[in-house]
């Protein structure tokens, strides 16, 4: 809208709030009277203050804009820099404590998001207390991720845990429940005289991280920490529908989060010179050749898909039939993440793919693979590269490879191949050639 303020119609029910953004000389934000119906928010400013007049509306300061109108300064985001050494009480893990009988645990949930950046090689300086066990008694602690043992000891009389543990970098996820447990043996009392044991970590417990290029686990479970602490936004078509797209990304991205985002709308030249993360939306699939040849799956001609995996080994499908699909896909490059929302040429299909992101809270969150796939009249589905994540493991064989290929392509078939009816296609597959 323009600086001129034109009142809009009265809202429907008096439950329904409206906001009006206005681009003009003027700033600062506004309530004004609707007739018959509830006030109108107006928020005013040019490009470089309306965005701080927008945050004006759920920030802290807002409770001091007493007035009716009402202009705020610039709003500076300090950006999340964990340091190598940070303790639970820094990533919210507060004091755990727990009592059972011959048996407590608690559960330590590490997420890479608190942390501001993808980690790896993850150590963890276990301070706490347990009940000291009597002579009688024996007893083991154990930390644990999922089925994986970090370290095991026997308690005793002292009470006191004081261990480091290392969490194995194949084990690491957006969010890690590593789950320490006490559990006693020996002599018991009688039925109904068993006294409980307690377990304590404490808060203060120190963890080390180092800085993880590349992420792990990659894909879409390393986001949204690899767009941290800055994302670049830019979209091929500066429409307001696609900024519509890139909001919605940009809000399903901080739903995995309490840690703020702080996204800065950009243009797709600016975000590739950048070595910064970007967030690229492209609904018309009108994207520069540098970043299209990086994506894990494109449409290279009307029939033909071509699938690349992570050690270069690129597969081609060709149908019988032409398909239109959409995708987002988590590109790496060159040390930054990118996410890409695109399609081939059918922006209603990538809509379809962000209305059933949010249509459930949980989707966002188990997202797999790096490529999040939709066709005509079918649900999207991830393509997954389950292959290492860690330089811990040995690297896989060709063979794997081509099984990794094959289960991405068959995704591919079985969900285009529906679409499209009783399509032919055929597959060629070219891999990258290998030094001597």
């Amino acid at each position: 809208m323009n600086s001129r303020r034109t009142l809009p119609p009265a809202a429907d029910t008096p439950l329904v709030r409206q906001i009006v953004v206005s681009e003009g000389d003027q700033t600062g934000a506004e309530v004004v009277p609707v007739p018959d119906g509830p006030p109108a928010l107006y928020v005013r400013g040019d490009a470089q203050t309306l965005l701080d007049q927008v945050g004006l509306v759920n920030s802290i300061l807002s409770g001091l804009a007493v007035g009716s109108d009402v202009a705020v300064g610039t709003f500076d985001v300090p950006p999340i820099l964990a340091p190598d050494s940070t303790t639970l009480y820094d990533l919210r893990v507060s004091d755990l404590e727990t009592s059972g009988l011959g048996l407590a645990d608690v559960h330590l949930f590490l997420d890479q998001t608190e942390f501001g950046r993808p980690v790896r090689d993850v150590r963890i300086d276990l301070q706490g207390t347990y009940t000291p066990l009597p002579a009688t008694q024996g007893g083991s602690i154990t930390v644990s991720v999922g089925d994986i043992m970090l370290d095991s000891w026997a308690a005793d009389a002292s009470g006191v845990i004081d261990r480091v543990v290392t969490v194995p970098n194949s084990a690491l996820g957006r969010l890690t429940d590593i789950s320490v447990e006490l559990r006693t043996t020996g002599a018991q009392q009688q039925c109904g005289l068993q006294q409980p044991v307690t377990l304590r970590i404490d808060g203060g417990s120190r963890v080390f991280s180092t800085l993880a290029d590349p992420p792990l686990p990659v894909g879409f479970p390393s986001l949204p920490q690899t767009l941290m602490p800055k994302v670049d936004v830019a979209t091929s078509d500066r429409s307001l529908v696609d900024v519509a797209r890139a909001v919605e990304l940009v809000a399903g991205l901080q739903s995995l989060t309490s840690r703020p985002l702080d996204p800065e709308w950009v243009t797709i030249d600016e975000a590739l010179a950048s070595s910064g993360p970007a967030v690229i939306v492209a609904a018309n699939g009108l994207l520069p050749e540098d970043l299209q040849s990086q994506l894990p799956l494109v449409r290279t001609e009307d029939r033909r898909f071509e699938v690349r995996n992570a050690d270069g080994e690129s597969t081609s499908l060709t149908f019988g039939t032409e398909v239109d699909f959409a995708s987002l896909q988590v590109v790496r490059d060159d040390g930054r993440t990118v996410l890409v929302a695109t399609s081939t040429g059918a922006p209603e299909e990538l809509d379809r793919t962000l209305d059933w992101l949010s249509a459930e809270p949980g989707r966002w969150f188990e997202l797999e693979g790096s490529v999040l796939f939709t066709a005509p009249d079918r649900e999207p589905i991830t393509l997954i590269d389950p292959r290492t994540r860690d330089d811990d493991v040995d690297a896989a064989s060709s063979e794997s490879d081509s099984t990794v290929t094959a289960v991405v392509v068959a995704g591919i078939v079985l969900l285009v191949v529906g679409a499209a009816g009783a399509a032919v296609w055929s597959l060629t597959r070219r891999r990258r050639p290998q030094s001597r």
